[in-house]
């Protein structure tokens, strides 16, 4: 059994119950919804590592609700069941970034390998768990507030990435800056420019998630490194 937590989400009560069994099997906790709005307050509440939707649920569709998490959040693995007759619903899920698709019947055999080819990808994918609730995703150099993206500037993402691969080292302004600007020498402007870089890094963080607290960790005389969460 993996660490990962699953919302699935299929309006046939004995279906869903008897999956939920199946499916406990795999991950350590099993949430399930009966239609698409319970499943994308579902999906807000718990923030799954993985969610199986059905392609047609009542109120809103498996890939209306697909679509929506999909506006900010590009992390959560999801797997759609569909039904044969479902081939021209899918033609609007090339731009959702559906991982995996089964087809109902669930083949049993077919269900096992794709549920652990996505458990084998999430534990594979390094990932740093950041103060307070910050992941900082090194493959794709992103970074997330629980499952959200936070919108990053070229040149905070240049500095995410080089504490991100220097993460047990301080490093002044003046070294980040020769990173971020490519520069040779470590005038006043570059290295006040890093200064500022990161100031304005901490206000906007501040500003649109409060009472986090900032993962950049500035300490006097030494410099600046990721405050990473132990585990």
């Amino acid at each position: 059994m993996s660490d990962l937590k699953l919302l699935y989400v299929e309006d046939d009560a004995v279906v869903r119950e008897n999956f939920k069994e199946i499916l406990e099997h795999y991950f350590a906790q099993v949430i399930t919804g009966k239609d698409g709005l319970e499943a994308y307050a579902l999906y807000k509440e718990h923030h799954p590592d993985v969610l199986i939707l059905d392609i047609s649920l009542p109120h809103k569709s498996g890939l209306d609700v697909a679509s929506q998490i999909r506006e900010y959040d590009n992390t959560t693995e999801i797997i759609m069941l569909t039904a044969y007759s479902d081939e021209t619903k899918l033609l609007r899920a090339a731009n959702l970034q559906i991982n995996a698709y089964l087809v109902k019947p669930v083949d049993a055999g077919q269900l096992d390998d794709t549920i652990n080819k996505l458990i084998s990808k999430k534990a594979t994918k390094a990932f740093l768990n950041l103060y307070s609730n910050f992941t900082w995703n090194l493959e794709d150099q992103e970074l997330y507030y629980k499952k959200e993206e936070v919108p990053l500037s070229k040149n905070e993402r240049t500095v995410m990435r080089f504490l991100s691969e220097n993460k047990k080292q301080f490093f002044s302004a003046c070294e980040i800056s020769n990173e971020v600007f490519d520069a040779l020498d470590s005038s006043d402007s570059h290295c006040n420019s890093m200064v500022q870089i990161i100031s304005r890094f901490k206000s906007k963080i501040s500003k649109n998630y409060p009472k986090e607290e900032f993962f950049i960790l500035n300490t006097y005389a030494v410099g600046y490194k990721l405050l990473i969460k132990e585990s």
